[in-house]
């Protein structure tokens, strides 16, 4: 089936990890922003909608946490201090000014009531937008969208991006959600995730794989009182050949007790036809989409097989995660994905268009991002 053609506007999702590893990231993140606006105001530019959630989907492990559920959050990360402070130290750690006030100068971004095509009320929305040459900000566009876009490190560590990518858009078609009206039936859709570690879009029913009463068939170390996000990754992938170096590693589904290539509804994570099914809709519907997951491929990922999955030469790394890095820098560290990869190769635009890059490259979140939106996005020639 042949891919939609460029659309004249443009929906951009963004799903942030804000988990406490994610400072230097998010302030990437931020700085990117300058590019993309510069993309998509160029020679005119193109209408477009930006907005943000996080990959906190409340899972039970994190009920100090105040989870969106893939509800779009709009305010500068200037008035949200508490929520760059990891307690998880002693002292805590405070990031404040690395991921926010170095990247952010505005407190208040002057959120202008504007109306969508479902609602002829002005309202403040949830979303950073420019439509018909007017934006719905009062402060410049790119400075708006670099004090939006950090969530914070206060979030659940046990990350759940594409079930938040997928309960966002839901609840852009969902007339009683602040997320309504988002998505628009003449833009296409470009979906960002940015994390460094695996998909965790566990089922609400699941919660007994967490639990240190279960069998903790998915922990690393069932003598322990709580698990670690290598829960996500047992729970959700296996892998061939190894110990050490694995021949590939893929998703599979499995039921609590560990069984894999279980039914669909069986299995402890969502499976990933959820999530495919969901942007081909859309695509299928005639309007053009493209994702980018920013996330732990090595720099310069083109295809899959460029990912390497080994265990970790750590012994605390391999039990906090399941496995090895796929990607390191003095930037950080990124667990290397495979649900994210499946879903977002599902959906790649062209062979020369990799739909993933790596969250261990900070320098190229810019590029990253232009490249997802001038796949799908009429832009003039030049500004391409």
């Amino acid at each position: 089936m042949a891919l939609p053609p460029p659309a004249p506007a443009v929906d951009i999702l963004v799903v942030v990890d804000n988990s406490g590893s994610m400072a230097e990231a998010q302030a990437a993140l931020a700085q990117a922003m300058d590019a993309l606006v510069g993309l998509l105001t160029c020679d005119a530019g193109v209408d477009f909608r930006v907005g943000f959630t996080t990959t906190d989907m409340g899972n039970p492990m994190c009920s100090g946490t105040t989870p969106e559920g893939g509800k779009l959050r709009l305010s500068s990360c200037r008035v949200r201090a508490s929520e760059f402070v990891y307690t998880g130290t002693q002292p805590p750690t405070d990031v404040f000014d690395q991921t926010c006030g170095d990247v952010c100068v505005y407190d208040d971004l002057g959120v202008v009531p504007t109306v969508t095509d479902e609602d002829p009320q002005p309202a403040q929305r949830p979303w950073i937008e420019l439509r018909n040459g007017a934006a719905n900000v009062s402060v410049p566009l790119a400075d708006a969208l670099a004090c939006a876009a950090p969530q914070g490190i206060d979030g659940c560590g046990f990350e759940s991006p594409l079930e938040a990518m997928a309960r966002a858009i839901e609840q852009a078609n969902d007339p009683s959600s602040s997320n309504y009206g988002f998505l628009r039936d003449d833009a296409a859709l470009v979906v960002i995730i940015v994390t460094d570690e695996a998909d965790c879009s566990a089922r609400p029913s699941a919660a007994e794989i967490f639990d240190g009463e279960g069998s903790k068939v998915f922990w690393s170390d069932p003598g322990v009182l709580f698990p670690t996000s290598a829960v996500c990754w047992n729970a959700g992938v296996s892998c061939t050949g190894g110990p050490g170096f694995y021949d590939t590693c893929d998703p599979v589904n499995k039921d609590a007790s560990g069984t894999e290539g279980v039914l669909d509804d069986n299995a402890v994570l969502f499976p990933l036809a959820r999530y495919v099914e969901a942007l081909q809709a859309i695509r299928d519907a005639g309007r053009p989409v493209a994702v980018q997951f920013i996330t732990g491929v090595p720099p310069g990922y083109a295809v899959p097989g460029d990912i390497t999955y080994q265990d970790a030469s750590d012994p605390t790394y391999q039990d906090q995660f399941g496995i090895g890095p796929g990607c390191s820098s003095p930037d950080g560290e990124g667990v290397p994905p495979v649900r994210l990869r499946d879903v977002a190769e599902a959906m790649r635009v062209s062979p020369a268009e990799p739909p993933l890059s790596s969250v261990c490259a900070p320098s190229t979140y810019a590029t990253a991002i232009r490249r997802a939106v001038g796949s799908v996005a009429e832009l003039p020639a030049s500004c391409q």
